[in-house]
């Protein structure tokens, strides 16, 4: 689980990036496909984010304390 959420993590921080840039792109340049990047990359940061929280809840839960914030 701990490899799961730090992936998830990892992941949601390049999404992030990249939903930014996109947004700020598509905003300036006019362009629907990369607003619309930018809009997906913040649904696909959500569900990362969620996953990464889901496997912290279930470290807690399992009292798995190798993980830092547990």
């Amino acid at each position: 689980m701990t490899e799961i959420g730090r992936l998830a993590v990892v992941l949601g921080f390049i999404v992030a990036i990249w939903g930014v840039i996109a947004s700020i792109a598509g905003g300036l340049k006019h362009n629907e496909n990369w607003t619309r990047s930018g809009r997906n990359a913040a649904w696909a940061f959500t569900a990362l984010t969620s996953i990464a929280t889901g496997c912290l809840l279930q470290l807690l839960f399992a009292r798995d304390f190798n993980v830092e914030y547990v």
